[in-house]
C-alpha cells in the first residue's frame, strides 16, 4: 500500500512544511488532520521564533551612528549577548543577501559588538563567510573605516586582505573609495596591492578620485612616486582617474592629479571624450579652469558624436562654461544652437526652453571672429 501524507515520519512532514511559504496554505495543512496539527503547529511556532530572534539580532547591530553612540553601543552589546546566550547558532545568521551580524557590526564601527561576536563565550562568529556578492567581513570593515575592528579581524589569521568581491573590489579599494586612509595604511602593512583594479579596471586611485576623497588621493599619489600606483591608469572603457574626477567636478582632486608627472590632461576614452569634454558637459567651471590652465588640452577636440567641449556646454546651457571657453578666443563656433539643443530631453514636451542670452553670446562671438 502506497504511503499517505499522514503515514510519513514527523521529520519528513517538517521538511514539507519548510517548503510551504504561504501562511494560508500552512494553516490549511495543519488543520487538515489532528496528527498534522500536533506535529507541525509547535514546529512552525518554533521556526517563527527563531526567525524573529534572528531579525532582532541583526536589527540590534545594524543601526549606525546613533546620537548617543557610546550608551547605544553598550545597550546594543547587551542585547546581542542576551540573544546569543539564548541561542548561540544566531551568531552566523544571515539576512536576505547573506550578510551576517558580524558584517553589520564591522561596517557600523561597533567595536564591542564585534568583540562579542568573535569571542568564544558567545560565538565565535565565522569570519570566513561571504554574502551573495562575495563580500567578506573585512570588506565591510574597510568600508566602515574603523581601524580597531580591522585589526581585530586581521588578528584572527583567517582572512586574506587581498581577496576581492564578485566585481573585483578589494578591501583596500573599498577603503580608498570611502577615504579611510588609516585603513589603507594598515592593509598596506599586510602586503596588499595598492593598485589592484576591479574587473572593470577601476583602481583604488580611480575610485578615490571619483568620490572626491582628497586625502586618499594624496596618499595614493605619494605611492606613485616609487611606481606602486599608476596615476594615469585606464579602465576598460578608457577612463582615467583625472577624467573621473573631472566628470564629477572634484576640483581639489583634479588639481592634485594635474600636478603629477605622467598624468595626461587630454586623454580620450572609448567614446573619444576628453576630461574637458566631460566636465564642460556637466558645467564644472572650476575644473574647466584648471584644465585650460595646463595649456595642454585640445579646445576643439571632438568625441565620437562629433561634439566639442563648447558644443556640449552650449547644448546643456552651461553658460559660465561657454563664456569661459569663448574667452580663450580659440574655440570654433560652427554650429546652430537651436538645432543643437533639440533632443536634450527624452520627452519632447519637456525640452528645456532655449536660453536666448546664450544664443546672443554665441552669435556675438561668431561676428567678432568672422
Amino acid at each position: 500500500m502506497a504511503p499517505t501524507l499522514l503515514s510519513l515520519p514527523s521529520k519528513l512532514l517538517q521538511v514539507i512544511a519548510d517548503q510551504v511559504s504561504s501562511e494560508h496554505d500552512l494553516r490549511s495543512l495543519t488543520q487538515s488532520h489532528p496528527r498534522l496539527d500536533s506535529i507541525l503547529t509547535p514546529y512552525i511556532k518554533a521556526r517563527k521564533d527563531r526567525e524573529e530572534r534572528s531579525k532582532l539580532l541583526i536589527s540590534a547591530i545594524k543601526v549606525p551612528n546613533h546620537p548617543n553612540s557610546a550608551s547605544f553601543c553598550s545597550e546594543m552589546t547587551v542585547i546581542a549577548r542576551l540573544l546569543l546566550a539564548y541561542k548561540r547558532s544566531l551568531v552566523d545568521i544571515r539576512d536576505g543577501i547573506g550578510r551576517t551580524p558580524l558584517m553589520f557590526a564591522a561596517e557600523g564601527g561597533h567595536e564591542a559588538v564585534v568583540h562579542t561576536l568573535l569571542s568564544k563565550k558567545y560565538g565565535p562568529a565565522d569570519v570566513t563567510l561571504r554574502n551573495c556578492k562575495d563580500q567578506s567581513v573585512l570588506w565591510y570593515a574597510a568600508k566602515g573605516g574603523n581601524i580597531i575592528i580591522m585589526q581585530m579581524l586581521l588578528d584572527t589569521g583567517k582572512l586574506d586582505p587581498n581577496t576581492a568581491d564578485d566585481e573585483g573590489l578589494t578591501p583596500f579599494a573599498c577603503a580608498a573609495s570611502e577615504g579611510h586612509c588609516e585603513v589603507m595604511q594598515l592593509l598596506l602593512l599586510e602586503g596588499v596591492s595598492p593598485d589592484c583594479p576591479t574587473d572593470q579596471g577601476k583602481t583604488p586611485l580611480f575610485l578615490a578620485a571619483g568620490n572626491g576623497r582628497e586625502e586618499a588621493v594624496k596618499y595614493l599619489l605619494a605611492l606613485s612616486r616609487d611606481g606602486r600606483v599608476d596615476p594615469d591608469s585606464r579602465t576598460v572603457s578608457g577612463a582615467t582617474p583625472l577624467r573621473e574626477a573631472a566628470r564629477k567636478g572634484h576640483a581639489g582632486v583634479v588639481q592634485q592629479l594635474l600636478a603629477v608627472e605622467g598624468v595626461n590632461p587630454d586623454t580620450t576614452d572609448r567614446q573619444h571624450s576628453t576630461p574637458l569634454i566631460v566636465t564642460a558637459l556637466q558645467g564644472h567651471v572650476e575644473v574647466v579652469k584648471l584644465l585650460l590652465a595646463t595649456g595642454r588640452v585640445q579646445l576643439n577636440a571632438r568625441d565620437n558624436k562629433g561634439m566639442t567641449p563648447l558644443m556640449w556646454a552650449a547644448k546643456f546651457q552651461r553658460t559660465p562654461v561657454v563664456e569661459l571657453l569663448l574667452s580663450t578666443g580659440q574655440v570654433q563656433v560652427d554650429f546652430d544652437l537651436r538645432e543643437l539643443s533639440k533632443g536634450t530631453s527624452l520627452i519632447k514636451s519637456r525640452e528645456p526652453r532655449l536660453d536666448e542670452s546664450l544664443v546672443k553670446i554665441l552669435n556675438a562671438y561668431k561676428r567678432d571672429n568672422a
